[in-house]
């Protein structure tokens, strides 16, 4: 299975936002900036601009340790965003 592609995509009722499920993650894109709490810890706190956020299971064939792309849990996180959820950190226009 290919944990790239979305396995479910829908829109949220009463919004544009759009919920993407994956073999190993469930993700929402926002139609916009919203403001969101996140316990994340990197770039975590309350934010009003981002467009997307996820959740990503990064075990790797059950294994409790995993390998960090990139050596580092930045580098790996951007690597998971746009390697395996699709999502490309592009900024929006400030309105």
């Amino acid at each position: 299975m290919d944990i790239n592609k979305p396995q479910k995509e829908q829109t949220l009722p009463g919004s544009k936002d759009t919920l993407l499920e994956g073999e190993s993650y469930i993700a929402v894109r926002f139609n916009g900036r919203k403001k969101v709490l996140s316990s994340a810890p990197h770039n975590g706190g309350m934010r009003t601009d981002l467009t997307a956020v996820y959740n990503f299971d990064g075990k790797q064939e059950g294994n409790k340790e995993i390998s960090l792309q990139g050596g580092t849990y930045e580098s790996h996180m951007q690597y998971v965003s746009k390697e395996i959820i699709g999502f490309i950190r592009t900024p929006l226009p400030v309105s």
